[in-house]
């Protein structure tokens, strides 16, 4: 049962300071959409025992079938530094669905050590070492076997412990140790045996979606918070004029400001949802319809204030790749810096029609892929794509396309 109404989510749209706008970054096959769909579990809107398998991020046929998600996101929106000691870091698999950051031992040792949980996670990371002869930690490693780093002794070994007697069936031994660690099983999920076993008791241990949750609550700037320093970065106009003020304070009574970073093809064919975000004001049902896009599925609402990323059906015919919204009357505001892409084609190649009188429908489509794709350069009838796919160019030729690779 999904825990929230169209109507409940959009009132918290409105709480800008409790946004919290993330993205999944890895390579191809790599578990994204697998652990995105802990958190859409975790919401309510699939069952936890499906999550990592009804890849809710995938929405095209293609990408259900192949069990990968084809089409990326945005690029990465500044500092790409992590510390695990600080607790942004979680180790994660998204496959069966349970993560950790440090801090989740933490809690767990630091009273037994009588230190705060930012003291015990600096000791869980790095060089230290928990000597048990005098009791103390230290940062010297004394050459023997038996001197471990702090986060395998307490971190990777209780979980490979609690795996190992998973995957043993031994439940004599399994079930005391559950009940030091507080985790409480259900009678049916008892009866399970061996990677099932270990699957949901890890689940139940150490949830993905909380580990998730944490790192975004306490380390993942609000929109209110992060447009302050950001704007300098987005808007290409003055900065203290009322469009940058705007977006500044991310005000929702401001003039609205919003960037569409990619079309996504729609049901109906050649039609495109324009999917972006509102850094200031509000938009509303003056285009055709708003939605909120979640997975698979869409969600129409009157309007979505500003802090939030929204779709809308309507304006595919007036936007070829990316757009900068505002209100009819603010004919003096600037554009918001567009992305920027680092990539190049690498290998080229030429291809034709099997047969020529086909080579405007093949234009047609490459324009096409041109719109749903941010990096897919068009001019005119030539386009070219970079990135991990084909790069493609369309030249003015009579039946033939070079294509870059």
């Amino acid at each position: 049962m999904v825990k929230f109404t169209v109507e409940e989510m959009r009132r918290i749209m409105d709480k800008k300071n409790n946004i919290g706008n993330m993205s999944v970054a890895a390579h191809v096959d790599h578990g994204k959409s697998t652990l995105t769909d802990s958190l859409v579990a975790a919401a309510g809107i699939i069952a936890q025992d499906v999550a990592g398998d009804v890849r809710m991020t995938d929405t095209r046929a293609d990408e259900a079938e192949r069990g990968i998600t084809i089409k990326s996101t945005d690029a990465l929106l500044g500092d790409v530094q992590v510390y695990p000691e600080k607790g942004t870091v979680a180790f994660s698999t998204g496959l069966h669905g349970w993560a950790f950051t440090l801090s989740n031992f933490a809690k767990m040792y630091a009273s037994k050590f009588g230190v705060d949980e930012s003291k015990m996670m600096e000791r869980l990371w790095g060089e230290n070492y928990f000597d048990p002869s005098t009791k103390k930690w230290t940062s010297k490693h004394t050459g023997s076997a038996t001197r471990k780093r702090g986060f395998v002794q307490f971190c990777y070994e209780p979980i490979k412990q609690i795996i190992n007697t998973c995957m043993n069936d031994q439940k004599d031994k399994l079930l005391p140790m559950l009940q030091k660690l507080g985790i409480s099983m259900k009678s049916d999920e008892k009866d399970l045996t061996g990677k099932a076993l270990m699957k949901r008791v890890m689940q139940n241990w150490l949830p993905a979606s909380n580990a998730l949750l944490e790192m975004m609550i306490y380390h993942l700037p609000s929109p209110a918070k992060a447009q302050k320093y950001r704007v300098e970065n987005l808007y290409e106009g003055p900065l203290d004029d009322i469009y940058a003020s705007s977006i500044r304070k991310c005000d929702p009574e401001g003039p609205l400001m919003l960037y569409v970073s990619k079309m996504i093809p729609a049901s109906d064919k050649g039609r495109f949802y324009a999917f972006g975000r509102v850094f200031s004001g509000k938009v509303s049902t003056g285009v055709k319809r708003t939605v909120i896009w979640m997975g698979k599925k869409q969600e129409s609402v009157e309007d979505v204030p500003c802090g939030n990323t929204i779709a809308m059906v309507g304006l595919d015919q007036f936007i070829t790749k990316n757009a900068i919204l505002t209100n009819e009357k603010e004919v003096d505001a600037y554009p918001i810096k567009a992305m920027k892409f680092s990539v190049s084609p690498v290998v080229r190649v030429a291809v034709q029609c099997k047969v020529a009188s086909d080579l405007p429908k093949l234009v047609e489509g490459l324009k096409r892929l041109a719109k749903s794709d941010p990096m897919v350069l068009c001019d005119g009838i030539s386009l070219v794509l970079f990135g991990l796919g084909l790069c493609l160019t369309a030249g003015p030729v009579q039946d033939s396309i070079l294509v870059l690779v």
